[in-house]
């Protein structure tokens, strides 16, 4: 039997025995999905039909449980046999590949509801993953129970960085739906948090930066690195980004600043996961450094065996 929600197409086996005299022919006959009486659909007048499609898109209810039963006739009278109860609905619609959440160390397979249940609730959703290319699939839910939960953490072993193949489908009273395209999936997080840039130089607008790549990736190249500042005061947050930065220098200029503000600096890293926490903070005045002292002297008077008294002159404000 194939089921829609516009139709019941049904078969049947001729009788063993024609009582001795030919058969003229079958009925259709169908209740009225509520358990009530059987009505005769279809007379079909000839003898060797085994087939038949019901149209059921006037009056039926989609969902309901309908009856089937056959008549067959010859001269003689008529012979009916057993009821069989049909639901009128479709499988499931084939559902769109799972997708999955992961830190890089554990990795969760999330399944979605298929856009139609063919018009009977589902019962049971079944999940299958290939974890290598060379091996057979694996039926993690759904295998011999029944299963409605729709996400799947991962038990095996999984590398960081690798990728599994997971596929599922879902069930209703009818059957079950195609498996959906295959989801690859891949053990992965966002980058660790990186440390934080540090300072190399600067003068009265502009401060230069060493971006430092993160130690750990999660599993995924890094892609790219965003760089924030403040407003050069501890009244704004540090999310300005530095637009002017490339995302792949490990040293960058800023510039524009105001000679004198002390400003704070933050990195974070990205890659196929997702961004990083962003960094704590490096705190840096837009000012040149000052001059170097000179005229380093020993005073003698003032050293002993166990002290050296040095002085130098006073390096200029500038």
């Amino acid at each position: 039997m194939d089921l829609t929600q516009t139709k019941i197409s049904i078969q049947w086996k001729a009788p063993l025995n024609d009582g001795g005299c030919q058969i003229l022919g079958y009925r259709i006959y169908l209740d009225d999905g509520a358990n009530g009486l059987f009505t005769m659909k279809y007379e079909l007048i000839e003898p060797f039909t085994t087939a038949y499609d019901i149209d059921m898109t006037s009056g039926a209810t989609i969902g309901a449980t309908y009856r089937v039963k056959m008549g067959v006739w010859n001269r003689v009278g008529e012979v009916q046999s057993d009821s069989v109860a049909l639901i009128l609905a479709s499988v499931p619609s084939t559902p769109n590949p799972p997708t999955s959440v992961s830190d890089g160390t554990n990795l969760e397979v999330l399944m979605s509801i298929p856009v139609s249940n063919g018009g009977s609730p589902i019962v049971s959703y079944q999940l299958q993953i290939r974890y290598n290319p060379t091996e057979d699939w694996v039926t993690e839910l759904g295998a011999v129970k029944d299963n409605l939960q729709l996400n799947f953490k991962v038990k095996r072993n999984v590398s960081q960085g690798s990728y599994i193949e997971a596929r599922f489908k879902a069930k209703n009273k009818n059957g079950w739906s195609s498996f959906s395209n295959s989801g690859f999936l891949q053990m992965v997080g966002p980058p660790e948090m990186p440390e934080r840039p540090t300072y190399i130089s600067s003068t009265g607008t502009t401060i230069t930066l060493r971006i430092i790549p993160v130690a750990d990736n999660n599993g995924a190249h890094v892609t790219k690195y965003y760089l924030f500042r403040d407003g050069g005061d501890y009244s704004t947050d540090v999310n300005i980004p530095v637009t002017s930065y490339d995302g792949q220098a490990l040293t960058h200029t800023v510039t524009g600043l105001t000679p004198g503000l002390k400003y704070r600096f933050v990195e974070q890293a990205e890659n196929a996961a997702g961004k990083s926490a962003v960094s704590y903070e490096t705190i840096v005045v837009a000012a040149e450094l000052p001059s170097k002292a000179t005229l380093i002297e020993k005073v003698t008077a003032l050293s002993n065996k166990t002290s050296i008294h040095v002085k130098w002159s006073r390096v200029p404000n500038t």
